[in-house]
């Protein structure tokens, strides 16, 4: 049986763990992912999605009102409810005022 010597500095960093590498690469080899380090507004984003997403609140920009004629910024933009908070706003411009129209 082999004797390691574990320094002190490396031990107390909390828990140890010793793997062949074979094992070690191994295990790698899941991790299919980059980690990112996230804000709390992001988490809290992260958490609200998931919630949505686990009650089937999403949003497909693949729909019978697709609209191939633009691109699908627009079409997200225009059929989901991003924009609803505009309905209370009073009318400032009409369609006269368009110099190009998107949708």
């Amino acid at each position: 049986m082999s004797t390691i010597t574990i320094p002190k500095t490396l031990a107390q960093k909390g828990d140890l763990v010793v793997v062949p590498r074979k094992e070690y690469e191994a295990l790698l080899s899941f991790r299919t992912y980059r980690e990112v380090r996230m804000t709390k507004a992001q988490k809290q984003a992260l958490r609200r999605a998931e919630k949505n997403l686990s009650a089937g609140k999403t949003v497909s920009y693949r729909t019978r009102a697709y609209s191939p004629s633009v691109n699908d910024i627009t079409n997200v933009n225009a059929y989901s409810k991003s924009f609803d908070f505009l309905k209370d706003e009073p009318d400032i411009y009409s369609v006269s005022d368009l110099k190009k129209r998107y949708a």
